[in-house]
């Protein structure tokens, strides 16, 4: 018995033995490519590369690796994108513009997953307008020229879903276990990648409406997973005395502090807990002062370490420690504000899609001071830049979400709904239950950080794409009955017209006995 193809059956229309109507998916897959492909190549030289107060802690140990050091990464810093920053560097020259001409790349290639994923679930039309979307996108265009590893971990977490996907299309095995390798490497860009493990047996049970297939791909996922995630764990364990992909402590507690300022750490009147060590105590007076003067929340981390003399890991556990503590304290501020900071993640933020407001952040003078002796590889806008800054601004307003959210969130529902609905399309609900469970991630463990939601913006155009097209198919469908039941109406009324006296009228009667033999 041979298996489907990753495209399934042509249609009747794409069937025709020209070579058009045998290569429909490549032709269309070439368009998504081609406009990806040119947006990205105008924009690429047009804006200087943007950096933030993180990119130095993966771009120099990349060059440390390059001049022939040991890759040397914080706790809370994962491998991969140093690692591509490294090879970004070998193949293309000593350039931040090179590491950001690599990206756009990827994002070429995430938007051709994109329309694989919207192709595979709910058609040509919905990957065409999917992979489109994605490859139009301004958030994504200005994300991936940054040094940071949103630009790699959306290819990787939409190329997993899109293994994961062809996996249940197709039922080839290898496709789900290389589907846990991809999201193996897109957890060691950014550990929230390890949620979509949670969607997994929901995503297949739905699919296979059996327990057994069920538990089988789940096994060999998460082996594909395990088999990249499992030694850096081990490694962190060796290094830092904690097992896991990376820190969590300094996330939470600066969510906890910056966008609820409401939790307590510490209260002078009641003091230390019983039996409560002197350096937790202070960890707590610390994480209030910083809660009630509002600096940076970063300053808890640093100051816990250097005033108590603790290393990486145990501040960061010492933190984790406090941060939870609060948060039980009160579970419903905690709640609200993940509720809260859920839905203004959806909303998105327009002043991401500007172009200038991301030339100011790059600007600022606590980024380019962190530089140091690399400081001669950041550079202001050149004359020539600066001239085409205005074009650079269009490019990025060719598709702007936040001006579309509210149809893409509908489009998104309903095409979710079309996937518990149809199952030639139930494949679908992977993507959309990725994008719900990692927006929630990201609100409940750093808040509303509008950069963490475009990684999955590919994922929900997919989606929503699927939700138009079943819409179009909705509408099409009522009206070819609404213009058959016509047509039966008509029919019947030109049936009475030519006999109004019913079936007999006109024909001659007939005599009695005129049918007899004599």
């Amino acid at each position: 018995m041979t298996r489907p193809s990753v495209f399934g059956r042509r249609s009747r229309f794409w069937s025709r033995p020209d070579w058009l109507g045998g290569h429909a998916d490549l032709i269309i897959l070439g368009i998504v490519v081609l406009v990806a492909a040119v947006v990205r190549l105008a924009f690429a030289l047009r804006v200087p590369v943007f950096v933030t107060k993180d990119t130095l802690e993966y771009v120099e140990p990349a060059l440390t690796l390059l001049a022939g050091g040991p890759l040397e990464l914080a706790q809370r810093r994962t491998p991969v994108y140093p690692l591509f920053i490294a090879g970004s560097v070998s193949l293309f020259g000593p350039e931040l513009l090179a590491i950001t001409f690599a990206q756009h790349l990827l994002g070429v290639g995430t938007a051709a997953l994109a329309y694989t994923i919207g192709r595979l679930t709910f058609g040509r039309v919905a990957g065409l307008i999917g992979g489109l979307l994605a490859g139009l996108s301004g958030p994504l265009l200005i994300y991936e020229h940054y040094l940071i590893t949103e630009p790699i971990f959306a290819f990787l977490l939409v190329g997993s879903v899109c293994l994961f996907v062809a996996g249940l299309r197709t039922e080839r095995r290898l496709l789900i276990v290389l589907g846990g390798v991809a999201l193996g490497l897109a957890a060691l860009t950014r550990p929230v990648g390890q949620a979509v493990l949670v969607v997994l047996p929901f995503a297949f049970l739905a699919h296979y409406r059996a327990w057994r297939p069920t538990l089988q791909a789940c096994a060999l996922a998460v082996a594909g997973f395990a088999l990249l995630v499992v030694p850096w764990a081990i490694r962190n364990q060796v290094v830092y005395g904690t097992a896991g992909a990376a820190s969590v402590g300094r996330f939470l507690i600066s969510r906890s502090v910056k966008h609820e300022r409401n939790f307590v750490f510490y209260e002078p009147a009641v003091g230390a807990q019983p039996d409560e060590p002197v350096e937790r105590t202070r960890a707590r007076q610390i994480a209030q002062d910083v809660t009630n003067k509002r600096p940076e929340p970063g300053q808890i981390f640093q100051r816990v370490r250097d005033e108590l003399g603790l290393t990486e890991a145990q501040t960061d556990a010492m933190l984790k420690d406090i941060a939870l503590e609060a948060i039980m304290r009160n579970p419903s501020l905690w709640a609200q504000g993940t509720v809260e900071m859920f839905f203004e993640l959806v909303q998105g933020a327009p002043k991401e899609e500007s172009v200038r407001w991301h030339l100011d952040q790059h600007n600022q003078p606590r980024v380019a001071n962190q530089w140091g002796g690399l400081a001669y590889l950041l550079s202001p806008p050149t004359p020539a830049q600066s001239r085409e800054l205005d074009a650079a601004e269009d490019l990025a307003r060719v598709f702007r979400p936040t001006r579309h959210e509210r149809s893409l969130i509908a489009f998104f529902l309903l095409g979710t709904l079309v996937a518990l609905l149809r199952p030639r399309a139930r494949a679908a609900l992977l993507p959309a239950l990725v994008v719900l469970v990692l927006l929630a991630a990201s609100a409940a463990l750093v808040g509303d950080v509008p950069r963490y939601r475009y990684p999955i913006d590919p994922l929900l155009y997919a989606v929503a794409a699927g939700g138009v097209t079943s819409l179009i198919g909705l509408a099409l469908a009522i009206a070819r009955r609404s213009s058959y039941l016509a047509g039966q109406v008509r029919g019947a009324r030109r049936g009475a017209r030519r006999a109004p006296f019913g079936p007999t009228a006109g024909r001659p009667a007939e005599l009695p006995g005129a049918g007899a033999t004599h």
